[in-house]
């Protein structure tokens, strides 16, 4: 019997079961199950689950487990009193010695330890070990400890002192509960950016600390994902998981309860999110909680016999009532894509902007320009002037209405060509391919040729397509394909929307990126400078958009002149950062990264090193050790501190940033190159060539793949990892590469080039070692 029937096979005796009275239901269960012991043992259990008030699918337990009273030790830990009791078993409050500080050591009961929960057990210890976030509590250590009965799986981890979220939000405005769904969505983002589910999520295991911060708890059923097939964990999960009900019913997404594990994603995590939004507004669930049936209940939810969210007042109506029930949609791919979705859309909310959960009509756009814009359209007190100016405004608002309508009409045309356009890359994939890869390169390259003719007569459409494909090439490393593309639709909008339009802006400035990555560092100053003029003027000096420009610039010029103007531009970018989002900002963070990088091109190390820091703390702080950002800023901290010597604290930097930059972005980007090369820089100068060629293979493979095995990086990087080669020992091999690099590049860079003349001299020099004199 498969797992899938198998759950269907219990759910139906269950149900026949739970509608007969107490002393006929052993019998019954019996007979249905033609004595498949462990099949009636399931469906035994969960009656009796039912039969006991409390949580569902939560065994009763006993209060304390045997031994395990204040002063016992378990592992590093000794017990000082019971937190909590749950389905996996008791939370104690307990003390570790070494670091001192209070821990919260979550043990399985006795009567549940199986192999199965040691497997739960861990892969929560696993999950937990992934996530460094204030938002979450952290996991310190996993292991088992007998007190007689068996070895019993325990959990130390992070003991936040705080109050549960609904008692917290008892005295809470609705804008305060948003604020904190907010807080909540972002630390669950940053979990779902490591791979790890939570699965359980509800208000029980959420706690607000006495900052007034939330903090998720309890990924003890979280599962790991993106690790692909080949991974013994995923494995583990994936084998036993199917057909089980793993949660808490009442906050399971339909996928979760249908037990189809294939089906669970990080959209089941946002159907969760929503139920604690909507329970966290209202006090109470979306839908009437049927007594005394669990069956019941499961039939409630998957019908999504919803109760409107605009029921409980009118302030929860509009906005708020669209953003949580598209939360919970029952289908998932109408559900927000991600939690950092749904926290930006009660961004939107609380700055009374257009959010991303309803149609943009105008009376909509109209009554949001109203929100945000309170001081322009109040005030009007009284009724003879309101009279007067009637006609006035009645103008003003039709032309109003007409702007929205037809500015929401384009976005609408050039988001519907966009989507259409990827879906024509998707349709091309065949489905009855063998390979489980797809070229995506190949895929684009086909659909981008029919873009004249799909939309020769919508140049603002064929814009935002070609913008669109330049983008997916640019983050493919596909340059100049890139730089083809943003100059086709900087064209294009040039001729329709006029030289400051802001798209036309958006669309030099991408050009200037793309130019920037081909290392053609004068023409994208040049569209850079283009890009910041007209978004001053367009958009404003505070605008991020005028900010991110500023530091494209800054970050290309480098003679005497051009650094020191850089510095200016950058400090002061910096801070109109912090005055528009704080000294902990991600754009201020970036800001800071890219003034410390002028600051040591100027020789002004000391200030450099200590905006390095201040930028890794920021990062961690934000997204933890390893999101792409923080690994970014772990490398220029890495090498500030090779700068200044402290060599040992530089490694250690460099190993994080490589570290984190594999497990965000998988090892093969840019960024792992640039810290790759810089770590081999430090391995030469520490005297370790062998360690070095490492890197500076690896900085290479991935310059070759990006820009192409002609671009000049690749001869630069090649020249340092051949002079490591010949400095190991490896002669052979160093001869062998400063040959291939001078046969590559003697063709196509003038026979001056620094890089070329090093690979001659290297190569010289290597060959004489080999006793090659006349060579």
């Amino acid at each position: 019997m498969t797992s899938e029937n198998r759950w269907h096979r219990i759910s139906a005796v269950f149900g026949e079961a739970i509608e007969l009275p107490l002393p006929e239901r052993r019998v019954h269960v019996e007979q249905a199950c033609g004595g498949d012991a462990e099949l009636a043992a399931e469906i035994h259990r969960l009656l009796a689950l039912h039969a006991n008030t409390g949580e569902f699918l939560e065994p009763p337990l006993r209060s304390t487990f045997a031994g395990a009273n204040a002063g016992t030790r378990v592992g590093r830990y000794v017990i000082e009193g019971l937190l909590a009791a749950g389905g996996m078993g008791i939370v104690y409050q307990a003390r570790q010695e070494s670091p001192s500080r209070r821990v919260a050591l979550k043990m399985v009961h006795p009567s549940l330890v199986s192999a199965d929960t040691l497997r739960r057990l861990s892969i929560e210890s696993q999950a937990l070990a992934r996530l460094r976030h204030p938002g979450i509590a952290q996991i310190y250590e996993a292991g088992t400890h007998d007190f007689g009965d068996g070895a019993q799986p325990f959990i130390a981890m992070e003991l936040v002192d705080g109050v549960p979220l609904l008692q917290h939000v008892a005295s809470c405005t609705v804008r305060e509960r948003v604020a904190l769904l907010i807080e909540i969505a972002t630390a669950l983002q940053h979990a779902h950016e490591k791979g790890v589910l939570h699965r359980d999520l509800k208000p029980a295991n959420i706690l607000v600390d006495s900052d007034g911060r939330p903090r998720i708890l309890d990924f003890g059923v979280a599962r790991l994902v993106d690790m692909g097939e080949s991974s013994l964990l995923t494995k583990a999960v994936t084998r036993t998981d199917a057909g089980t009900l793993v949660g808490t019913i009442q906050y399971m997404s339909p996928e979760q309860l249908s037990g189809e594990t294939h089906e669970v994603d990080t959209r089941s995590d946002i159907y969760s999110m929503g139920v604690v939004a909507y329970e966290l507004l209202t006090g109470r669930m979306p839908f009437d909680v049927p007594s005394g049936s669990l069956m019941a209940l499961v039939e409630t939810i998957s019908r999504h016999d919803f109760i409107p969210l605009g029921r409980d007042g009118s302030e929860l109506r509009g906005d708020l009532e669209w953003i949580v029930m598209k939360a919970l949609d029952a289908e998932r791919w109408r559900r927000y894509a991600s939690a950092q979705e749904f926290a930006e859309d009660l961004r939107r909310y609380l700055d009374h902007a257009p959010i991303m959960a309803r149609p943009p009509t105008t009376l909509y756009q109209l009554r949001k320009f109203t929100r945000r814009h309170r001081a322009v359209v109040a005030g009007i007190g009284g009724t003879i002037l309101a009279l007067a100016i009637g006609l006035v405004l009645s103008m003003h608002e039709a032309t109003l209405a007409r702007e929205a309508a037809a500015e929401a009409t384009a976005s609408a045309s050039k988001s519907t060509a966009v989507n259409e356009f990827l879906t024509r890359i998707l349709g091309r994939v065949d489905p009855n391919r063998r390979s489980n890869t797809v070229d995506l390169r190949e895929l684009v390259d086909a659909a981008a040729t029919e873009i004249n003719a799909s939309f020769a007569d919508k140049p603002i459409e064929q814009a935002a397509v070609r913008n669109e494909v330049g983008t997916i090439y640019y983050n493919l490393g596909l340059f100049v394909d890139a730089e083809r593309e943003y100059r086709l639709a900087m064209g294009l909008r040039t001729s329709e929307l006029g030289a400051m339009h802001r798209e036309t802006l958006d669309a030099i400035n991408n050009l200037g990126q793309a130019l920037a990555s081909l290392g053609r560092r004068d023409e994208a100053i040049e569209m850079y400078r283009q890009a910041l003029e007209g978004r001053r003027s367009v958009l404003g000096d505070l605008d991020p958009r005028t900010l991110t420009t500023i530091n494209n610039i800054a970050s290309l010029l480098d003679s005497k002149t051009q650094l020191a103007e850089a510095e200016s531009m950058l400090r002061g970018a910096i801070d109109a950062r912090i005055a528009h989002g704080g000294p902990t900002d991600e754009g201020t963070l970036v800001a800071m990264g890219n003034l410390a990088g002028v600051l040591r091109r100027r020789e002004k190390y000391a200030e450099a090193l200590e905006l390095r820091q201040r930028v890794v703390d920021g990062f961690v702080g934000l997204y933890g050790d390893e999101h792409r950002l923080t690994a970014i800023a772990l490398g220029g901290l890495a090498r500030e501190l090779h700068d200044v010597k402290r060599f040992e604290e530089s490694e250690a930097a460099f190993k994080r940033s490589l570290t984190g930059l594999v497990a965000s972005r998988g090892g093969h980007d840019h960024d792992t190159g640039v810290v790759a090369f810089r770590y081999g820089e430090l391995l030469e100068d520490l005297g370790r060539p062998s360690e070095a060629v490492v890197q500076f293979s690896l900085a290479r493979s991935i310059e070759m793949q990006l820009r192409g095995a002609g671009h000049r990086n690749v001869l630069r990087m090649g020249v340092r990892e051949a002079e490591n080669l010949r400095a190991s020992g490896e002669l052979d091999a160093a001869s062998s590469l400063f040959s291939s690099l001078i046969a590559s590049f003697t063709s196509t860079l003038p026979g001056e080039d620094v890089h070329l003349l090093d690979a001659r001299q290297g190569l010289a020099r290597t060959l004489v070692l080999q006793s090659r004199d006349a060579d």
